[in-house]
């Protein structure tokens, strides 16, 4: 569904088309926690990180650089002839060190909304893998759940507006179709390959 068709499935539920700037809001909500249910393939988004200066510890901004970041899924080395290469170990920070206290290589680990890494060849650009949010904002959406599976964004969006409103009888009703969206939702999407 479009947008406008999620807006519009939603009054027709609840029956509050006067409601419209909660309604907007619990679609931007509902369209953020249906993809957050789990970390879906179809969420999996891969760049190319450039750098002026090859270097063997890197400092990497994230946060700058995709502004719907959500997690990291990888980093792989991409070498001189744009050909990938290793692939980098993501760690905890506890973990920079092996049992003899010797600082690890080919390791990157988040701090704060950076990720540092420690390359044993020199890196100008890597292969930078990762799981971003959808565009969730009325001028620019963009959800392929809403595409796929729509009415897990929709019931959840009309169990928050009655919720809001003070019906909860209706609420804990699509409490239970929710659950059922996302239970469809989950399975289709665990086997990407549909076998």
């Amino acid at each position: 569904m479009t947008y406008e068709e999620l807006l519009q499935a939603v009054y027709t539920l609840t029956t509050r088309p006067d409601l419209e700037e909660q309604t907007v809001a619990a679609i931007h909500a509902a369209t953020l926690k249906m993809h957050m249910t789990d970390f879906y393939s179809k969420d999996l988004y891969e760049t190319v990180v450039p750098f002026n200066e090859p270097s063997y510890i890197i400092s990497f901004d994230y946060a700058s650089f995709i502004k719907n970041f959500r997690a990291v899924r990888y980093i792989r080395k991409l070498n001189a002839d744009n050909t990938p290469g290793d692939f980098i170990t993501i760690v905890q920070p506890e973990e920079l060190f092996d049992g003899y206290n010797r600082a690890k290589s080919d390791i990157a680990y988040m701090a704060g909304r950076h990720i540092e890494i420690k390359s044993s060849t020199a890196l100008s650009k890597f292969i930078f893998g990762c799981y971003v949010l959808p565009v969730a904002s009325r001028d620019n959406y963009s959800s392929w759940i809403a595409e796929l599976y729509p009415f897990a964004i929709v019931y959840e969006a009309a169990r928050v507006i009655f919720k809001t409103t003070g019906y909860d009888e209706q609420s804990a009703q699509y409490n239970n179709f929710v659950a059922e969206q996302v239970q469809l939702l989950k399975i289709s999407n665990v086997p990407e390959t549909g076998f």
